[in-house]
């Protein structure tokens, strides 16, 4: 399962659960690798938001890095439920959804 975010350049770096699960998440489609990862600095635990936010992805995508945002900060967006927009995914990203919970959780 997290094979996608090991990484022979950083071979001492230790991620929080919360980072190694938005790079899951991020690392999954190749879409979300181009324009999603370039926005996270893994040096200093970093994720720009905005940036990501003024990009265009798939229905599936979008719901995906909303669920990426409500893991590394641990709650829900105020005016958007991500569980009620979860049936806009498609079963894929859904796993990978649920693998990415579970490692922000421990329980990989």
């Amino acid at each position: 399962m997290l094979h996608l975010i090991k990484s022979d350049s950083l071979p001492d770096k230790t991620f929080t659960p919360e980072m190694r699960a938005v790079l899951y998440i991020f690392s999954s489609k190749k879409e979300l690798k181009e324009k999603a990862l370039p926005h996270v600095d893994i040096y200093k635990e970093y994720i720009n938001w905005f940036a990501i936010g003024r990009s265009h992805f798939s229905c599936s995508q979008t719901v995906a890095i909303m669920w990426a945002r409500c893991i590394w900060l641990s709650k829900n967006p105020i005016y958007d439920d991500p569980f009620e927009r979860t049936y806009s995914m498609e079963p894929e990203m859904r796993k990978i959804v649920i693998e990415a919970l579970s490692i922000a959780w421990g329980l990989d």
